[in-house]
């Protein structure tokens, strides 16, 4: 038990007594090392912010049409999960001229380029016909280097849905088809 004299010196310390804290140093210590994981907590919660998402909004003011932000959208989330490329560029211009190709028979017969990786990531989707298919020049960084090769992008849209992407280097000479 601690003597009612130490505690009557610290008032402040006075309810601590019965936590059983038996001396002021114990108590110090005590409220000191609180306020550290205290602090500490602080901190590491400050650096948890979530990745900043993309925003096409302004491709949209731009009056791009919906099927081609969905592809941009695709195509950079497609590009940051791949071993060959960091990033990919594609440039105002080219997105408001990107080419959408419909199929010119209506039975909606086009399959999907084979060269294309799926955007869920399955493999049967080789067979899904295609509403329209989206392509547009850019440019993409190579992993591990600072070179930026020109790309043809295309995307493949299935019910106002992105089912396929795909990048393909081109010779900087070359038309988009």
């Amino acid at each position: 038990m601690t003597p009612p004299g130490i505690l009557a010196r610290f008032p402040l310390f006075s309810p601590l007594r019965f936590y059983g804290a038996h001396s002021p140093m114990k108590a110090t210590t005590f409220v000191c090392a609180f306020l550290a994981l205290f602090w500490i907590s602080l901190r590491v919660h400050a650096q948890l912010q979530p990745a900043p998402q993309e925003n096409y909004e302004y491709l949209s003011r731009l009056r791009v049409p919906d099927t081609v932000v969905n592809c941009v959208a695709a195509l950079d989330q497609w590009v940051h999960r791949t071993s060959r490329y960091d990033s990919l560029l594609v440039p105002d211009r080219r997105v408001l001229n990107a080419r959408i190709e419909r199929p010119d028979d209506g039975a909606d017969s086009t399959p999907v380029p084979s060269s294309s990786a799926s955007v869920s990531g399955s493999a049967g989707a080789s067979a899904t016909p295609l509403d329209s298919l989206i392509s547009m020049r850019g440019f993409a960084k190579v992993r591990g280097k600072y070179l930026w090769v020109p790309v043809k992008a295309t995307c493949s849209v299935w019910h106002q849905q992105i089912v396929d992407v795909a990048l393909e280097p081109r010779v900087i000479g070359q038309s988009v088809r």
